[in-house]
């Protein structure tokens, strides 16, 4: 992990992996349910979901020891475990497993929160992360007012 720490390679990918969950913020806020744009099976936020984790996982990685040490992450990962519980559940008591997926999935952002707060790390990206949600809303109610 020491050499991980010190090589200039991983604080090359901030920039990647801030861009990415930028764009993954921006089409959350505008893209409604994410399906406006799909390649196969997968939608655009589910190719911009795999990217921020991806891009993320260096930072994750370097900073692992702050991670585990963060409330927000255990708060997560407990949650995580409670939906993964109900899942099961409900999947032993009939539930529809189409339904059930779909409940499931929709939490998947969740996973990228170690991701966000390792790359996430200064007054001037939260700003940008508050800008990009005022953008996309802006963008979004334009196009509403537009429409009707």
């Amino acid at each position: 992990m020491k050499e991980l720490k010190n090589s200039g390679w991983v604080e090359k990918t901030y920039p990647i992996a801030e861009a990415a969950i930028l764009l993954y913020i921006l089409e959350c806020t505008l893209g409604s349910s994410g399906r406006w744009l799909s390649v196969g099976p997968f939608s655009i936020r589910m190719i911009l979901f795999a990217l921020c984790f991806v891009a993320s996982l260096p930072a994750v990685f370097v900073q692992l020891k702050q991670l585990v040490r963060n409330a927000q992450v255990w708060v997560t990962v407990a949650f995580g475990v409670w939906l993964v519980i109900c899942f099961a559940l409900g999947l032993r008591n009939g539930n529809n497993t189409g339904f059930a997926v779909a409940d499931l999935t929709s939490f998947m952002a969740l996973a990228l929160l170690p991701g966000f707060l390792a790359v996430i790390r200064t007054h001037r990206a939260v700003e940008r992360c508050m800008k990009t949600v005022f953008c996309g809303s802006l963008i979004l109610s334009i196009i509403t007012v537009g429409i009707h």
